[in-house]
């Protein structure tokens, strides 16, 4: 979640200083939630202006201080995949995960299917442990990237089903096969986390209808509108 600036957001309002996020990781709504996060050229191109701004006017002055040990967790998480022992595969284990979620986390879902993906996820990524890599080097070892690639896979599998487990209506790209309406109900952007162990602890962020709100011209393009195929 973004706000105005393309200042990342660790929680109602709360920008976390020094980061910034435009295009398909970042959600600044401009096309309100009837559309996946950010991905359109609309809010790429204009988020992208904004956070350039933002980051040449924040360097006109003094950097925001970086937190004690900034860095020390990346680098520990690099060092525990050269580590590893074990006889699991990166590419056996990319090979599962992407047939979990293609098969069972793809354009139309149920609730019976995403919690079995849910659990070959969590499998996947308890097995991912017990990877070991051929080569220790930190020149351009593709190994290495495989590996890190997988981990931020199953990162976003995770949130991914999650979200779309908990959030029981059909909705633009969302749709599913036990709950085929779209409900009031979730009037509402999804958050997620992941947390230490591999679990979701999912939140919600309410959606801006100041436009439509103020009664302006135009002003009914901006209400919640039902996406028909």
């Amino acid at each position: 979640p973004t706000n105005e600036h393309a200042e990342v957001s660790a929680g109602e309002n709360t920008p976390i200083p020094g980061l910034y996020a435009v295009g398909e990781c970042a959600s600044a709504s401009f096309q309100g939630f009837n559309r996946l996060g950010s991905n359109s050229l609309l809010e790429l191109i204009t988020m992208g202006q904004f956070a350039g701004e933002r980051i040449a006017e924040s360097l006109g002055g003094r950097p925001p201080e970086l937190p004690t040990g900034a860095g020390q967790k990346t680098l520990e998480e690099f060092g525990g995949y050269l580590e590893a022992n074990g006889d699991e595969s990166v590419g056996q284990l990319r090979a599962a995960l992407q047939e979990t979620m293609t098969g069972q986390v793809g354009l139309f879902r149920n609730a019976e299917d995403m919690t079995s993906a849910l659990q070959t996820l969590r499998e996947i990524s308890e097995r991912s442990r017990r990877i070991s890599l051929t080569s220790q080097s930190l020149r351009l070892n593709q190994e290495l990237l495989q590996r890190w690639e997988l981990e931020n896979l199953l990162m976003n599998s995770l949130a991914l089903a999650s979200a779309a487990l908990e959030r029981r209506e059909s909705r633009g790209g969302h749709a599913r096969e036990d709950y085929p309406q779209r409900s009031d109900e979730y009037n509402y952007h999804t958050l997620a986390w992941l947390e230490p162990g591999g679990e979701v602890r999912l939140g919600r962020r309410p959606i801006d209808m100041s436009l439509f709100e103020a009664g302006g011209e135009h002003s009914e393009r901006f209400d919640y509108i039902e996406r028909k195929y």
